[in-house]
């Protein structure tokens, strides 16, 4: 086959994938979307324990089928701040978090481009450093150089850079 026709299918199936990555983190933020919404109704030690949401006002959810109409989207409860729309900072999160979860340590640089493959832009006149700087003060990532840079906090252990283990 031509060299040039490889290119061009690989870069076809990198597209296709990447669009694939990008429904998956549209489905994965609808899920924090329900998370939050659960979590903003039913936080109150009573609302918790009884399961009936105290905002003062009745909340009426769509039933399956109209929620379905909507593109599965939960409408927002009027009152609810910050509901409904995945930020920047919870994208490159979410992401990279999705990127380590593999347990494979990797510097900002290694990382930064696996999220750009994923669609992820960071931005900024120094991306490598605005990435790091997003990661730093979420607990559930650090940073070990010597390991061969950031990680999950919880994640598997990556055996390939263990000399005693590979």
């Amino acid at each position: 086959m031509d060299p040039t026709r490889k290119q061009q299918i690989i870069a076809e199936k990198r597209r296709h994938l990447n669009q694939r990555i990008q429904e998956a983190q549209a489905e994965l933020a609808k899920l924090d979307q329900y998370e939050a919404l659960e979590r903003e109704l039913f936080s109150g030690t009573e609302e918790a324990s009884s399961g009936i949401p105290t905002l003062g006002r009745p909340i009426h959810l769509p039933s399956a089928g109209a929620l379905a109409a909507q593109g599965g989207v939960l409408p927002v409860p009027p009152g609810i701040r910050g509901f409904g729309r995945v930020t920047k900072k919870e994208t490159i999160l979410s992401t990279a978090a999705q990127i380590l979860s593999d347990g494979k340590r990797r510097s900002s640089k290694e990382l930064l481009e696996e999220l750009k493959a994923r669609g992820v832009d960071i931005g900024g006149t120094d991306p490598v450093n605005n990435l790091a700087a997003y990661l730093s003060p979420d607990e559930r990532f650090d940073s070990r150089r010597s390991e061969g840079g950031w990680g999950l906090v919880h994640a598997p252990r990556d055996v390939s850079r263990d000399p005693i283990l590979s």
